[in-house]
């Protein structure tokens, strides 16, 4: 399964590595990096910017966190920001890949799907633009989460550790992209699935995740 992985990324990569010759573009990239003094200041009352600012109707800090951190290396030269894009990417798809596999059992399934999610032109905006960022890194913490909720679906002890692990990840995804949102109805369907009655238990269970969807949905209408 190691070297089926291998080759999936080594594909990813082959098929995108061109988008490391990108520049910046005059659309978005100037409002999130370019012309973002926010990513200048990586102090602890920049950090603290950071993390209360929407940018551009958005509210997004983790994503925002990335762009400082890659400027304060290299500045403004994009091949850092469009290489990390990448490698975001290829994380995602790596993460697709367990994903299916540990859902499903079926590595040869796992294979395809993460194939299809990697080379998809659906996805080529999201790492060819810079600004584009906030949906590889909402996502690696997306599939993250769906692949703790599993564990925490099928674990006989510790239960409750990979609950709060799930929670984590999902409130990371939504400060990197607010349309994770949609997670605890993933979380649903993964609940079918693995055939688990729709119950109290089970809503009580979803709860605090739907309270938190809403409570970010809100700050994103505030944003908007």
């Amino acid at each position: 399964q190691a070297a089926i992985a291998a080759c999936i990324a080594a594909l990813t990569w082959f098929f995108y590595r061109s988008c490391l010759n990108n520049q910046f573009t005059n659309w978005d990239d100037p409002g999130y990096i370019k012309d973002n003094a926010l990513i200048k200041d990586l102090s602890s009352e920049g950090l603290k910017n950071i993390f209360s600012t929407p940018i551009m109707g958005n509210y997004h800090p983790l994503t925002i966190l990335t762009y400082a951190v890659e400027y304060s290396y290299v500045r403004l030269q994009p091949w850092l920001y469009h290489l990390d894009s990448l490698l975001f990417h290829i994380l995602v798809t790596m993460l697709v890949y367990w994903f299916v596999n540990v859902l499903t059992k079926r590595p040869i399934a796992a294979a395809i799907s993460a194939l299809l999610f990697g080379l998809h032109p659906m996805h080529v905006e999201s790492i060819a633009w810079i600004a584009g960022r906030k949906d590889v890194v909402y996502g690696t913490f997306y599939i993250a989460a769906c692949i703790a909720y599993v564990y925490f679906v099928r674990a006989v002890t510790k239960k409750w550790r990979l609950y709060f692990y799930v929670i984590v990840l999902f409130v990371c995804s939504l400060l990197s992209k607010p349309v994770a949102v949609v997670l605890p109805l993933t979380l649903l369907l993964i609940d079918y699935f693995e055939g688990r009655k729709l119950n109290l238990a089970l809503a009580l269970e979803k709860l605090p995740f739907f309270a938190i969807a809403i409570g970010f949905g809100i700050r994103s209408l505030i944003d908007q």
